[in-house]
């Protein structure tokens, strides 16, 4: 008897280990940081995500969010200000104008191999949008 139990926890054990994706969620900032740091296709639907660090590459400072559509190009600019977890705060705007009005922001992040979801929450052009984007070679 003992010898089975001992068999089912090695395959329920080895189950387990074989559903897990090394890699494969968010737990925070340094997660984040360790992703790639470009994304999307430049679409309206899968738009160019790049994280931009500062020098030393330990902060996420920006994140920049572009897409062409009809010979234009759409372009924000996400200032951090604050991240929990996987959730980034902060301030964005539409970059083609400096006098553009500065917008609150939250974006939640996750992660499943290769895909790296987007849910933005807040005001303006880009509040309740979800991207799905896998890393770009850009």
């Amino acid at each position: 008897m003992g010898k089975k139990v001992a068999w089912i926890l090695l395959l329920v054990g080895l189950l387990v280990l074989v559903g897990c994706e090394e890699g494969s969620s968010l737990t925070g900032h340094e997660t984040i940081l360790a992703l790639p740091h470009n994304w999307g296709e430049g679409t309206p639907e899968k738009p160019y995500v790049g994280f931009v660090t500062n020098y030393t590459e330990t902060e996420l400072d920006m994140i920049d969010i572009g897409w062409m559509s009809d010979a234009s190009y759409a372009h924000y600019t996400v200032f951090v200000s604050s991240i929990e977890g996987t959730t980034v705060t902060g301030l964005y705007y539409d970059d083609s104008d400096e006098d553009n009005p500065r917008r609150n922001i939250t974006i939640a992040f996750s992660y499943s191999a290769p895909n790296l979801t987007m849910t933005i929450s807040g005001a303006g052009d880009l509040a309740g949008r979800t991207y799905v984007l896998q890393a770009s070679d850009d």
